[in-house]
């Protein structure tokens, strides 16, 4: 991760349209890290050389989903980081069942780069991915104080007690580097001046806002 610069490939690879994640939807942008947050852990070539040059490293394949160009674009960008700092890398492009199949069902890989599997809520991604008993976890031994702290937030209705529950859950993803989200893709929507009060929300597949959307004169 450290070896990674996922700010450049925001703006080469995916044209500045999206923003760095855990991959799980946040209730509000305020749950999420800031940006200092992430110092220290990305885009630190040097650091990451120097930590690996006391270690014999073993060959590494990025399994990458047949989701578009970008998503290989990104994967190949990922593998020449990795290069740099003494790692032999190959890219391996498999196709949309295979990725389902082997990454999010069977967890094999040694890296990844495509979609999250299909979860539509905070809850439904900490649960299903990131806590030990879930059903995609592939994270390796199981981290007891992050089950823990994914239950008690799962159980608090004060959302100022829930917020900083939500922003370790995301420290403790960041400093595991086991689940990062280099690219959470925005979506982008056009309309015509005379279109009123059209604020998409697509979380959870949403679609109450088209309720409150009108045309003018």
């Amino acid at each position: 991760l450290m070896a990674t610069n996922p700010v450049g490939a925001l703006e080469s690879v995916w044209l500045g349209v999206g923003y760095l994640s855990f991959g799980f939807p946040l209730i509000d942008p305020t749950w999420g890290l800031e940006p200092n947050d992430l110092i220290g852990h990305i885009a630190n070539p040097a650091e990451a050389r120097r930590i690996l040059s006391t270690f014999d490293l073993q060959p590494v394949t990025i399994k990458v989903g047949r989701y578009g160009t970008a998503y290989l674009a990104h994967a190949n960008q990922i593998a020449d980081e990795l290069r740099a700092v003494g790692f032999k890398v190959s890219v391996e492009e498999v196709t949309r069942i295979m990725f389902g199949d082997d990454v999010w069902k069977g967890g094999n890989y040694q890296a990844f780069l495509g979609p999250i599997p299909p979860v539509t809520s905070p809850n439904a991604y900490l649960f299903n991915v990131v806590h030990s008993a879930g059903r995609y976890y592939h994270g390796g031994p199981p981290d007891k104080e992050m089950d823990d702290l994914i239950e008690l937030q799962a159980a608090e209705y004060d959302p100022d007690v829930r917020r900083p529950m939500h922003k370790e859950i995301q420290r403790r993803m960041l400093e595991s580097a086991v689940r990062f989200m280099p690219v959470t893709r925005t979506s982008v929507w056009v309309s015509q001046p005379w279109v009123r009060n059209l604020y998409p929300n697509l979380a959870g597949f949403e679609y109450g806002h088209w309720a409150a959307v009108w045309i003018e004169g």
